[in-house]
């Protein structure tokens, strides 16, 4: 079976400004160990909510998805999470943010308790919360509330 070799030219939290452009195609992959990472572009949004590392970011309500433009600030997003960014990415800046595995988050929003499922529907910029609807969609589940950081298991979309 052949394996397909891919270099990324740029560290995990690395970033680049808009002037720089982007250092990967928008929508790239990466796969390291057993964590999974997007290549995305970020929006402060409306409410110009800046990004740090450890907070969570949403696909923006306008073709976010499809153009790979993500959000801190809920109220300019889908209502669905994209992943926990690794670095500040600036305003309309370039960076990676993680879509699976084990991550560090700096909050989640409400009363919560390790096994609980999370979402970005509902939640404050920046955070998840507690998924109390069955048409809320899931993109974590939380695994250790003890520390000052969330533990998490992300689940979100590639």
């Amino acid at each position: 079976m052949a394996y397909k070799t891919t270099s990324f030219v740029q560290g995990l939290t690395e970033v680049r400004t808009n002037a720089q452009g982007p250092a990967q195609d928008l929508g790239t992959i990466r796969d390291e160990g057993d964590k999974g990472y997007k290549y995305v572009q970020y929006t402060q949004g409306d409410d110009t909510v800046a990004c740090a590392a450890g907070v969570v970011v949403g696909y923006d309500a306008t073709d976010g998805y499809e153009e790979n433009l993500v959000t801190a600030n809920v109220s300019d997003s889908l209502g669905q999470g994209a992943g926990v960014a690794l670095a500040a990415i600036p305003e309309l800046g370039y960076g990676w943010i993680q879509i699976w595995g084990k991550s560090g988050l700096l909050a989640v929003d409400t009363t919560d308790t390790a096994g609980d499922f999370l979402t970005l529907t509902g939640a404050s910029d920046k955070s998840l919360t507690v998924v109390t609807a069955a048409t809320e969609h899931i993109c974590a589940q939380l695994l250790d509330d003890t520390n000052s950081a969330e533990v998490i298991l992300c689940m979100f979309p590639r």
